[in-house]
């Protein structure tokens, strides 16, 4: 082997054009940006659920107050029973609904969260 294979065996240009700092460190930036502004919509569903949650709770409890104030109206049992059927059948539908709504708004800011995901992905 002669000095100038010696040489080039020990050539950096190579490697230097391959880890180009600048351009790793643009990726990097706009890595970051993208998952700032992914974690900056899942934070601001999760308030959105936490609030929606919080009114949906409130709204429930004085349901439920306002279920069981109507059946202790009851004079007859067969009233009382239909009363109590009617209380059980509304508070099922108001929490179905009220799971498929939080669910909705969690899966909404996912949704979005994941597509800058995987945009960012795509990019780099």
């Amino acid at each position: 082997m002669d000095m100038n294979q010696m040489m080039k065996m020990f050539d950096m240009k190579p490697m230097t054009d391959m880890w180009n700092v600048e351009s790793m460190k643009e990726m990097s930036e706009k890595s970051l940006a993208k998952c700032k502004e992914a974690n900056e919509i899942l934070m601001e569903g999760m308030n959105s659920y936490s609030k929606r949650q919080a009114e949906l709770t409130k709204e429930s409890v004085e349901a439920n107050i306002a279920s069981v104030k109507e059946v202790a109206t009851s004079k007859t049992v067969e009233e009382f029973v239909s009363k109590q059927h009617t209380a059980v059948e509304s508070w099922v539908e108001r929490n179905t609904s009220a799971v498929k709504e939080l669910s909705e708004i969690a899966k909404t800011s996912h949704d979005k969260a994941s597509e800058i995901v995987k945009e960012m992905v795509k990019v780099n």
